[in-house]
């Protein structure tokens, strides 16, 4: 409308000035943006896809000075972030706290690695009769002192948007090799370690290359190591992905699929790619011995997947009637809290010793706390 003035602040950052604009008005307008944002770019042969996260902020509800309302409005669009984007949110004057404590905890994430306040822990996969350890995969914890264990809702994401999770996810990889490579030394049964990988790190066109330094480094064989990426990988450059991917497969190291179900691709889109395996999201696997609907999606995923010679891994098995109706199913893999959750390195002995890994949470040690995936 006249009136209005649209301006590029910097970046991707753009604000709107909306004259006499009332919350109603400015939702509706809000909403427009973000139909628009969401319509596909077409950039010669390519579809682009586009979101938006958007602040709003009243004058002179929230400020009478315009660097203020900015400033507001900024904060605003940082909580739309936060959120999951893609929608628009009104400014608060709570959002203020909020902010302060995001800056904190960005501040200390910075330091994190240089302070070693990371810890590797590990949970089994273990195999269709569950009774015997295939592999573990690698789960970081983030111990703040003075504030305990940092939900990976917050960290995980936070360290993708300040780029923080590349030297992060160098050193979950190397860590995890390093153990792995120390287990085999040791004389332990062959295991293999499962690496969650953030799609960012994915952006780096050296990434392959760092991979295989760090194997070189740890003494460890490609063939012991698994990379755990997101179904959003998927939603990238399809050549980009496909070609990065073979070059891992290449070397001898396998893909497998994380929470598989909860994203948006399909198995269709799987059958060009070298994935070695997909891991059935836990919601789906939660009272899968009764709930029908859960059971006839897990059941398509399975025969869909094995049609196409891809293992299936079930995510979050706590009950002993889950893994009846797996087994039945033909589970390749489980994994989940009925059989351990997740140790110290210490603590793997132990816990691998235990027949059949029939206590819940057994091994669990430490100091209690979240437990954080990278890319989760």
């Amino acid at each position: 409308g006249e009136g209005t003035v649209i301006c590029r602040l910097g970046g991707d950052e753009f604000a709107i000035l909306v004259a006499g604009g009332t919350r109603e008005s400015l939702g509706r307008i809000g909403e427009a943006i973000l139909g628009a944002a969401a319509e596909p770019v077409r950039v010669g042969e390519r579809e682009l896809y586009v979101g938006a996260s958007i602040g709003i902020s009243l004058y002179p509800e929230d400020a009478a000075r315009v660097e203020e309302l900015v400033r507001n409005a900024d904060t605003a669009m940082y909580m739309a972030k936060e959120a999951g984007g893609r929608r628009y949110i009104f400014y608060s004057s709570s959002m203020k706290e909020r902010v302060s404590e995001r800056l904190e905890l960005e501040t200390s994430l910075h330091k994190a690695l240089e302070l070693g306040q990371f810890e590797l822990y590990y949970q089994p996969r273990m195999d269709a009769d569950g009774k015997r350890t295939l592999g573990f995969e690698a789960l970081i914890r983030w111990y703040l002192p003075g504030k305990g264990y940092i939900p990976p809702d917050l960290f995980i994401p936070l360290a993708e948007e300040t780029g923080v999770i590349h030297a992060i996810g160098d050193w979950v990889l190397r860590t995890a090799c390093r153990h792995c490579a120390a287990w085999r030394e040791a004389g332990h049964p062959p295991v293999f370690v499962a690496v969650n990988v953030s799609p960012r790190q994915f952006e780096d066109p050296r990434f392959v290359e760092r991979v295989e330094a760090i194997l070189a480094e740890t003494g460890m064989r490609p063939e012991w190591l698994e990379l755990e990426i997101t179904e959003s990988f998927l939603q990238r450059d399809r050549s980009v992905v496909a070609g990065m991917l073979r070059r891992l497969k290449d070397r001898g190291i396998r893909i497998s699929i994380d929470d598989f179900g909860t994203g948006y691709s399909s198995l269709s889109q799987l059958k060009n790619l070298p994935i070695h395996a997909v891991k059935i999201d836990r919601t789906f696997i939660r009272h899968i011995d009764t709930d029908r609907k859960n059971a006839s999606i897990v059941s398509a995923i399975m025969a869909l997947a094995h049609s196409m010679n891809l293992r299936v891994v079930a995510e979050g098995v706590e009950t002993e009637a889950e893994l009846r109706q797996l087994r039945k199913m033909r589970c390749d893999e489980l994994q989940g809290y009925y059989f351990s959750a997740p140790v110290r390195p210490e603590d793997l002995r132990s816990v691998r010793e235990t027949p059949g890994w029939r206590k819940r949470g057994s091994g669990s040690g430490g100091r209690g706390g979240m437990t954080a995936q990278i890319g989760d």
